[in-house]
């Protein structure tokens, strides 16, 4: 089984990057590779400002920044063009964990089926139907929302069927079929591999109800438009730096 992590930065989360990395190396296990993926236009300050030591780095497209969003969601879509992994484990660069544990421990279960988790529609509250517009327009949506536990893990066989599946219901190449649903709608990767999975991917995949305690992961996501200090105080405690 091989397992790559994939983290899609920017440069407002480079200061938070280099705390997610160490904190991947040194409390993460069960991996092969971290693979990260910039803009083109990014790649000159991420060497600069992030320690990218035994970081696989992918320059990828130069989306503008008020699309970007999107951009960083259609990169996570494309992760199977960049690496041959068996699964992604998908960790946003403002995540930083802070005690050792396996990937496939946690989001495996004992017959190696991978664990994913979904929750009706109605047990959420409104603002999570907005990702309902995607699922729509792709013929995805089904009674679950699947996007439970963070971070994700899904299996790279199922992405370009996904992007397949992008273009032929839009007309239009993968890129600018995702950018059109975003700008008609909304786009949320996580839902549209879940849902997709639950359609035509259940074959070995654990996918129950969401529970919160099942299998906590010792992560915690901050964000960067907080005051850099006050950041820079969390994490040292946190890690105990």
């Amino acid at each position: 089984m091989s397992i790559d992590i994939f983290i899609r930065s920017y440069p407002k989360d480079f200061f938070l990057l280099n705390y997610c990395l160490h904190s991947i190396k040194k409390f993460v296990k069960g991996y092969r590779d971290i693979v990260l993926v910039v803009r083109n236009k990014n790649y000159e300050q991420l060497l600069q400002d992030v320690d990218i030591s035994n970081v696989k780095v992918i320059i990828s497209h130069d989306f503008d920044d008020s699309i970007d969003y999107c951009g960083q969601q259609i990169c996570k879509l494309y992760a199977n063009i960049w690496s041959d992994a068996e699964y992604f484990f998908y960790v946003d660069s403002d995540c930083i964990f802070y005690d050792t544990f396996d990937i496939r421990e946690k989001y495996f279960d004992e017959n190696k089926n991978i664990i994913l988790f979904k929750e009706y529609w109605h047990n959420l509250q409104s603002d999570s139907f907005v990702w309902q517009g995607c699922l729509r327009e792709l013929d995805l949506l089904t009674e679950f929302e699947t996007m439970r536990r963070l971070p994700q893990i899904y299996p790279s066989r199922i992405l370009s069927p996904i992007r397949s599946l992008i273009e032929n219901k839009t007309g239009k190449d993968y890129i600018n079929g995702c950018l059109d649903i975003y700008k008609k709608v909304s786009f949320s990767e996580f839902n549209i591999m879940g849902s997709y999975i639950l359609l035509y991917d259940q074959k070995n995949i654990n996918m129950m109800l969401y529970d919160p305690k099942y299998n906590q992961i010792p992560c915690k996501q901050f964000w960067s438009h907080e005051k850099r200090e006050i950041l820079l105080e969390q994490i040292c405690k946190l890690l105990l730096l």
